[in-house]
């Protein structure tokens, strides 16, 4: 490959991040992100989910028969149930798949164009073959 097809590459990579900047997936991924880091309480319910996890962590690695592990692992499987249920928590996480799945997209088709053999290491195995935008979707 010399300069100028390098040159044409960059050129074409940058276009396309220019338009996933644009896209509605990453709108709505920059406005799930702002809400949910800019909710103060929901900030704090995730720092002490975080304390109560490095808790149990800390238990586990020592005894896990003790009584106060089971207590604290339940303790957590409450607030983890509880933080994912909030309407920001869902949304956020929601966006964050959605523009996922549009990368292991764009990495599984320029992965294929080259040699149907590569293998791309995709977050979401759910996603198969099918395409990230509903409307193209089969």
């Amino acid at each position: 490959m010399d300069s100028e097809q390098l040159f044409q590459l960059e050129e074409r990579l940058d276009n396309l991040c220019q338009y996933l900047k644009t896209s509605p997936v990453y709108q709505d991924y920059l406005v799930a992100k702002k809400v949910y880091y800019d909710d103060p309480k929901l900030q704090e319910q995730i720092q002490s989910f975080c304390r109560l996890r490095d808790e149990v962590l800390l238990i586990e690695q020592y005894d896990r028969t003790s009584p106060k592990y089971h207590e604290k692992k339940l303790q957590l499987i409450r607030e983890k149930k509880q933080l994912d249920m909030q309407e920001k928590v869902y949304n956020f996480h929601l966006a964050e798949t959605d523009l996922q799945n549009i990368f292991d997209w764009i990495s599984r088709e320029i992965s294929a164009s080259v040699s149907p053999a590569i293998k791309v290491d995709a977050g979401n195995p759910l996603l198969s073959n099918h395409h990230p935008c509903p409307k193209y979707r089969s």
